[in-house]
Parts: structure tokens; sequence; C-alpha cells
């Protein structure tokens, strides 16, 4: 029976097989083994770390996208709403940013592949009805692609 299992296995000759009360147990020492199945596992472990998406509830996601650089002010009614939201936002990637905010309506690259996105809040320079002074939410990305920094300012 543990013949034909090492066959079907074929683990070669740097692999050790210890049975132990009825229970066979391989320990694979294969190095070229280890170095197909290591990068998969970091992988998948680095992926699974991910911070869950907040839902943001109180704002309308599709009428905070379709508000392109705040010029329809809808997006200033959720300005205390996304105060609280601030904690909640940091750490999230990039795609999930875009995913649940929409594209940014400026971002900016920065030394050391960080990056800056850009969300007015209220009407700005690029309206028509625009202040020179606006609210807008901030994102800084560091090079792994994550929210490192949210804020809200007026700029």
């Amino acid at each position: 029976m543990c013949a034909k299992l090492i066959d079907i296995l074929d683990l070669g000759p740097k692999s050790r097989l210890f049975i132990y009360n009825r229970t066979l147990l391989v320990l694979v020492t294969h190095l070229e083994f280890m170095k197909k199945i290591f990068p998969i596992l970091a992988i998948v472990f680095l992926i699974s770390c991910g911070k869950p998406v907040p839902e943001l509830s109180a704002i309308d996601l599709n009428a905070w996208k379709a508000d392109r650089g705040g010029c329809k002010s809808q997006r200033a009614e959720y300005l205390g709403y996304l105060q609280t939201q601030i904690e909640a936002l940091k750490g999230l990637s990039e795609d999930n940013i875009i995913k649940l905010l929409g594209r940014p309506d400026r971002n900016e690259l920065y030394k050391r592949n960080q990056k800056f996105y850009y969300y007015d809040i209220e009407p700005g320079k690029n309206c028509d009805a625009g202040q020179p002074a606006n609210h807008q939410l901030i994102f800084r990305f560091n090079a792994m692609s994550r929210a490192k920094e949210v804020s809200i300012e007026k700029l």
C-alpha cells in the first residue's frame, strides 16, 4: 500500500516518509516544490489581509460619482458624515477607493511612488460657480497603494 502511494506521489529521493500510528505524514523537502508553492501562499496571504470596504450607507454613492468636481453641490451635504468616516477609509487600497467613490477629480504623483487623490466636496475652481478655496477629501497612498492618510481640508 505504501509503495503504491510513494509511486503515485513520486516524491523522489530527497523526500522523507514517516508512518506514525497508521497515519501517513509526508514531509517534502523538494526545494523546487517549495520554490513554486511559497510565492502562491505569500500572494494568498497578502490578499487575505486586506481591510474590508466600508459601506458609507449615509452617502448616495451614485449621486457622489455623478457630481464630478462637486459642481452640483450634492457632495457638500455629506461633509459631516465623511469626517466621521475618515478612520474607516484609512488603509483601503487604491482600487477599493475608486470602486467606492469613483475616479478622483484630480490626482498627483509624488516622490517614492506616492499618490494623492483629491475629491472636491464643494464647487471648486473648475466649476462655473466655483470658489477659490473649497473643501476636499484627500487621500495619500503609499508605494503599496494603501491609503496612508485621509483628510478633509479647505484648499
